[in-house]
């Protein structure tokens, strides 16, 4: 019974330490999802606080939103790394290849040794003891370790000086203790048996690193040792299968993950068509002033960046009284800029050359809370509003006097005067739709991106362009009938574009 009790015991710990990072990751989003969002909302500096300190969630909800945070971290993680995965998958296949290359030679070297010292041992029976199967090459095999490590160092050093500069030294510790941790240092554990309360420190060790995932990347072979030492106590044939897994390990998944992380320190090169980049975080729009030959880029606090279209330099910015610049709206007949204010409800008219308040209106209509986006319609006079929470509004611009159309959900807008139409972007709803500006009523509808964005208009094409941030696409629609075109390649995380038509 006691055998029993120890062996399921034994088994439950095996797998506590495999599924470690896994176990100690759902402790941590079921107990405090708060702080995995604020976490995410730091790596990915999108912050968008979905769990609120109180609010309740059904289970829908919850996983929804969690995954909604995964999806944002995976594309941020893709964005850093894309441009250097070749080349950190060159580096992590050299390093593997080495690493079982300088192995296998001492290994080689050992067995021959072996064969040489017993054959001089049966010819001269009278030799010392301690002896026999030592290697030839190298005395100890102690000795041996400090060579592999030596020569692995010297590769990452000689590798190292064909990049740019750059505060890797972590990371260059980490690939040499991935390599000695998986490849002498198995070797040595044959020829060492350690006493029990070695072996208790050993396998907590490893149980407490498995817990936060140091021991899937750093010691993959005394992950899986201790979880057969678990399932199969006694087995030598299963620890050496757990040693081969564990250096498959280490060659497929931790050199990689150091590699892709080590060239991901130096400045990501700007992409071959890019001819300039505002070195900025949290930018939300991008708008088109023609008459003044401007750019205009908002900035998620109340800024926004004017830039010259002919040179892309900076001429000033602006600061306004707004809690969130997400989305402007330009007319460049009348001179001027619309933006809607996400928490007072007030639609601010300004002054298109010096962003000075001419007007405002609010509109009093049902509660509304998030991100606010607009779209200008030339055709019938108006503004068109939309609330994170699923309100849609028009607004005449002259008496600015409003309508509630209807609650499409958090829409992303654009209008087309030449059809009198205004298109609606539903990420969530992962369609597109076209609606008459007048009354609201959808026209036609079409699939959509599930991660779609801003959208964008060219009016000489007659196409309707929208941003997929987590494909890394620009879907082309052709207007008013949506029917789906082409995709074009744009830059994972896209989500503002502009077309301008005059210059191609």
């Amino acid at each position: 019974m006691d055998r029993f009790v120890f062996r399921v015991l034994g088994i439950l710990a095996g797998l506590a330490c495999l599924a470690g990072p896994l176990v100690s990751l759902a402790a941590v989003i079921f107990f405090a999802p708060g702080y995995v969002e604020d976490r995410a909302a730091e790596y990915t500096q999108t912050y968008l606080t979905l769990f609120d300190t109180g609010a309740a969630l059904s289970f829908q909800e919850f996983l929804r939103r969690l995954q909604f945070d995964a999806q944002r971290v995976a594309i941020e993680t893709l964005a850093r790394v894309y441009n250097a995965l070749p080349a950190a998958f060159r580096l992590a296949a050299a390093a593997a290849l080495l690493s079982i290359l300088v192995h296998a030679l001492f290994r080689h070297r050992q067995h021959l040794g072996k064969r040489g010292t017993a054959a001089k041992g049966a010819k001269y029976p009278s030799g010392r003891s301690g002896q026999r199967g030592r290697p030839f090459f190298f005395p100890s095999a102690g000795i041996q370790a400090i060579a592999e490590l030596g020569l692995f160092a010297l590769f990452l050093a000689l590798t190292l000086c064909w990049l740019p500069p750059w505060p890797g030294a972590r990371l260059v510790t980490a690939a040499v203790a991935v390599f000695a941790l998986n490849f002498p240092l198995p070797s040595l554990a044959r020829r060492w048996a350690p006493s029990l309360p070695a072996r208790i420190a050993i396998g907590a060790a490893v149980w407490l690193g498995a817990l936060a995932g140091l021991a899937h990347l750093l010691a993959p072979v005394g992950l899986f040792r201790f979880a057969a030492a678990c399932f199969f106590p006694g087995s030598r044939r299963m620890a050496a299968v757990a040693v081969f897994l564990g250096r498959a390990s280490a060659c497929l998944v931790s050199f990689p993950v150091l590699a892709a992380a080590l060239y991901r320190l130096p400045p990501v090169p700007l992409s071959p068509r890019a001819s300039r980049v505002i070195d900025a975080s949290h930018l939300y729009d991008i708008e088109i002033d023609r008459p003044a030959n401007h750019l205009i880029v908002t900035h998620e606090n109340g800024g926004a960046f004017v830039l010259s279209l002919t040179d892309l330099e900076e001429r000033t910015f602006y600061v306004l009284s707004t809690p969130e610049l997400e989305d402007i709206e330009i007319d460049p007949a009348h001179r001027e800029i619309y933006h809607a204010n996400r928490d007072t409800g007030e639609v601010l008219v300004l002054d298109a050359d010096t962003f000075h308040l001419r007007r405002k209106a609010k509109i009093a209509g049902p509660r509304f809370s998030g991100t606010t986006k607009i779209a200008l319609d030339s055709s019938s006079n108006s503004l068109l509003i939309s609330w994170e929470d699923n309100c849609l509004f028009r607004m005449d611009r002259t008496s600015m006097a409003w309508t509630l159309l209807g609650s499409p959900g958090n829409v992303n807008l654009l209008a087309d005067p030449s059809h009198r139409v205004v298109y609606l972007n539903s990420a969530q709803g992962r369609w597109m739709a076209a609606l008459d500006v007048k009354n609201g009523r959808e026209l036609r509808r079409a699939p959509a991106s599930p991660w779609g964005e801003r959208l964008a208009l060219s009016e000489r094409r007659g196409e309707l362009y929208a941003a997929d941030a987590r494909g890394g696409w620009v879907w082309v629609y052709s207007t008013p009938d949506l029917r789906l075109l082409r995709k074009l390649p744009s830059q994972l995380g896209v989500r503002a574009i502009a077309v301008d038509d005059e210059h191609g």
